[in-house]
């Protein structure tokens, strides 16, 4: 879930090319009950949306018993050797600042949805 159009844009047109079903949300609130509705195998977050943020949502995924399974990959465009440790703790399996090279991301996706083999398509 991130608060920036180009970049929704842009992780639904690289995951939709590879036959990976994307949802979006625009909040915290709109993330966790998505999240609750579609069963996702794997949740990119925004660490600072509007209302509920990025460290809430991640909290209150993990803490589900029925959502033991999911992956969450915390995005940040405020990258901090501290934002990076809290998120960790608060239960995420990556962490991307937006101001990597986005094939990074999609790198650590693949990898936590079990699709490593994919990788080397994207980045050739």
């Amino acid at each position: 879930m991130d608060d920036d159009e180009g970049m929704i844009r842009f992780l639904h047109t690289r995951f939709f090319r590879l036959g990976i079903h994307v949802e979006s949300a625009s909040n915290g609130f709109e993330a966790g009950v998505k999240v609750k509705e579609c069963m996702p195998d794997l949740v990119i977050l925004d660490l600072f949306m509007d209302g509920m943020d990025g460290f809430e949502v991640c909290r209150f995924l993990k803490r589900k018993k029925d959502l033991s399974a999911l992956k969450i990959i915390a995005m940040t465009g405020f990258d901090a050797p501290e934002v990076k440790e809290r998120i960790l703790g608060a239960g995420a399996d990556a962490y991307v600042s937006k101001s990597e090279d986005m094939r990074v991301l999609m790198e650590k996706a693949l990898e936590l949805l079990g699709a490593s083999e994919k990788i080397m398509s994207m980045t050739s």
